[in-house]
This record gives structure tokens, sequence and C-alpha cells, in this order.
């Protein structure tokens, strides 16, 4: 710290801090120096999310904060961080033309970790809860026309474990991340029909959901070859399971070298969904077999009824 001769100089440096709103100065400049750097906190957060989320969860919001924190400047502790530091990132996103999604993701990103700061006592408040959230128009998840199903299904034929995750999604509207924790004693052969428990659904719901022929003719052959590992989706996880962020970047690239674009598990989910609408089913029967909370709470036992529109999917890749 800076030895000061006169109360005039101290005084003067004050100041100047608070006119530059320099908050951290302002603080150096009075001897507190027990604070939490913005890097280390970072650090901190990156960590307790490995250890609560996926691997690619943690990687993306450190990148997100890496490129945020490369945008605040000098500001180098966590208590010196103000609304403007969260808006002025936001707006250069913004302005960069980056996609709407993107800027909201690094918004909430941005706030989430500054929550989590703050109920760490790293900071008195959060300066992005000052901040307007991002809006992002609602519109119709973009899906593929449904005669698409069918040329999918032929392109990842006999590919392994390609080719029931994107069964699974294109036949059957899993997710990808509940279609890596899905095993075999989920499956039920003779009454052609899929079990995703709670404990593995996104929504913490249990559902079910029919098996069409064609489906059910790709599970067939990859319960034959599936040695000791007791799930669909096998991955090099020492469980034998697969890493949903490594399965859906290798459906994206498998797809992306034959049409281009990004074909991912989602999309295909969204496919599914799309074809049974214009099929006819109800909306509130898809719901419930995609696994939409709104629905499955509304028609916790929906599934008892889906037999009458089993003949819907029977169609799907025929």
């Amino acid at each position: 710290m800076r030895a000061y001769t006169s109360i005039r100089a101290v005084l003067r440096d004050c100041e100047k801090a608070l006119l530059d709103f320099r908050r951290d100065a302002v603080l150096s400049a009075l001897g507190i120096t027990n604070r939490v750097k913005v890097a280390d906190a970072i650090g901190r957060y990156i960590e307790h999310l490995k250890a609560t989320c996926t691997a690619g969860h943690a990687k993306v919001r450190r990148s997100i904060l890496g490129k945020w924190t490369a945008s605040i400047g000098d500001v180098h502790h966590m208590d010196a961080l103000k609304p403007s530091h969260v808006q002025e990132h936001i707006d250069a996103l913004t302005n960069s033309g980056a996609a709407r999604w993107t800027v909201r993701n690094a918004y909430a990103a941005i706030h989430a970790f500054l929550e989590w700061a703050g109920s760490m006592e790293m900071i008195p408040t959060n300066a992005a809860a000052k901040v307007t959230k991002p809006r992002v128009p609602k519109g119709n998840p973009k899906a593929l026309p449904p005669e698409w199903i069918s040329t999918i299904m032929s392109e990842v034929e006999g590919l392994g474990r390609l080719v029931v995750a994107v069964a699974l999604a294109v036949l059957a509207g899993i997710r990808r991340a509940e279609a890596c924790r899905l095993e075999w004693a989920d499956v039920d052969f003779s009454g052609r029909m899929l079990t995703m428990r709670a404990a593995a659904a996104k929504t913490g719901l249990e559902r079910h959901v029919p098996i069409n022929p064609r489906l059910l003719s790709i599970l067939r052959e990859a319960y034959r070859e599936r040695g000791t590992v007791r799930f669909l989706v096998r991955g090099k996880r020492a469980d034998g399971s697969a890493d949903p962020d490594k399965l859906g970047k290798a459906v994206v690239e498998f797809f992306r070298a034959r049409h281009g674009g990004t074909i991912g598990m989602q999309l295909l989910r969204a496919t599914w969904e799309t074809a049974l609408l214009d099929m006819g089913v109800p909306p509130q029967q898809v719901a419930t077999w995609a696994g939409h909370s709104v629905a499955v709470q509304q028609m916790h036992y929906a599934h008892r009824d889906g037999t009458r529109h089993r003949e819907v999917l029977d169609r799907l890749a025929m």
C-alpha cells in the first residue's frame, strides 16, 4: 500500500477513485485487502459445477465467464462488480450480432455465478439481478420434415451405439441425457413399452413411451450385442454408460458430414414430436410421451390410454 505523508494526498486519491467509480481502488486506499479476486471466485465456481453438473456444462460456463472477465478490464475483485459491468458485456454481445440465445445464455451464466458468489458471502448483492434479462422471442421449435425420419434411420443403420441413440430420439422422443441413463431393465420387449424412470428423467417424473416396430428391431439387435453393459447406449465411462455431451457431439458431427448444418438429438426429438402432431395425435398425449413436466403432471396415468395411438407410432420410419 502507498505510504502517504499528508491527509491531503489521501483525500485527493480517494476523490479521484470515487470519480472514476473505482471502488476497488477506494478500498485499497483504506487498507482493505482481504477481498476475493474474480479469477479465484470463478475457479471455485467451476469446481462446484464439476461436482454437481456435467463436465460439459462446467466447460461452457468457464468459457462464458472467461469472455466476460476479459471484457471488464481492470476490475479484479468481486466486491467491485457493478450492474454496468454485466450490462456492457450483454450490450457488446448483442451489437456484435451474436444469436439471441447466445446473449441469453451469457446473461444466465453470469447471473448464476454471481448468485452462487452471494451464497458464499463473497459479494453482498448480485449485480446481474439489476440488469434486464435478454428476451428470446418464443416460436415453434425447429424440426425436420417427417419424411426425413426414414432417411436418417437408414444413414445410421449398423453404427452401433449411434443408431440406438438416434433411434431413441427420433422414434421415441428421448432426450440426450435420458438416453444415456436408460438401462435394459427399462425395456419391455413383449409389451413394447419403454419406461423412463423418475431418477433418469429430466423432469424427475416417470413416463412410458410405446416402442414402434423399427425401434423394437434396433433394440433387440443391440440387446443381443450388449455384453455385460446394462445401458442401452454404450460409452466409455467406468460403469459402461455414455457421456451425454460426447454423444451429442458425435451425432452432430455424423450428420454434418452428410448434410451440413446442425442436426442434433434435440432437433431429432423435435422432429418426432412434430411428426406425431401432424399425424393427429392429441398434443397432450405427445407431451406426456415427450416428458414435458406440466403435461405429465396433468396426465400422470395417460400412458394407459396411449395404446390407442400406437398405430400412429408404428407408421414412423416405415
